[in-house]
């Protein structure tokens, strides 16, 4: 399954246990219906921005939807692989802060990178100063350009108690336990 498959899965799972409608929560994150439909079926253009707000919605953190269905040994043995950065407080889009770390360690510029995730040197600048506009479909291209999952990109500076403790509020919101 892809991250943005189950990205919308979850926000099918977060929605339904919480009573909420596709209605109610588009209109709550400012979306059509139509558009939260796409989303929930895994579509690969949403935004960073879009995913952000519907996450609010439903009271998590935007950087665990992708994971808290997932057994905490599958979560923690795929981030363990990850190179090992100073671990730093972040946000929604510390993705992009992560995108810069993990770029420079390869020794790689940013038009060699944007050349390996097929975009443009000025799109990849945008993304790395942290544009919430950016298309998840981006970020996929960005991460397999670094052989990893949008996941293990996401969580490259995030300490493994940080991580599992907002995997723990997402499960307690959509009212699950995994162990």
């Amino acid at each position: 399954m892809t991250d943005l498959v189950e990205i919308g899965k979850n926000i099918v799972l977060l929605r339904n246990e919480q009573g909420l409608t596709q209605e109610e929560v588009a209109f709550q994150s400012n979306l059509s219906v139509s558009r939260l439909q796409t989303i929930e079926y895994g579509c690969q253009n949403a935004t960073v921005d879009t995913l952000i707000r519907i996450a609010s919605v439903l009271g998590i953190d935007s950087r665990v939807f992708g994971v808290f269905s997932r057994t905490d040994h599958a979560i923690l043995s795929e981030i363990r692989q990850l190179p090992q950065f100073p671990k730093r407080k972040g946000g929604a889009l510390q993705i992009c802060d992560n995108i810069v770390l993990l770029r420079k360690a390869e020794n790689l510029t940013q038009k060699q990178l944007a050349c390996l995730s097929s975009m443009s040197v000025v799109r990849l600048r945008v993304i790395e100063r942290g544009c919430a506009n950016t298309t998840t479909n981006k970020l996929l291209c960005i991460a397999e350009a670094f052989n990893l999952s949008l996941m293990r990109l996401n969580y490259l500076t995030m300490s493994e108690d940080e991580l599992m403790e907002i995997i723990r509020k997402a499960r307690d919101r959509a009212g699950s336990r995994q162990v």
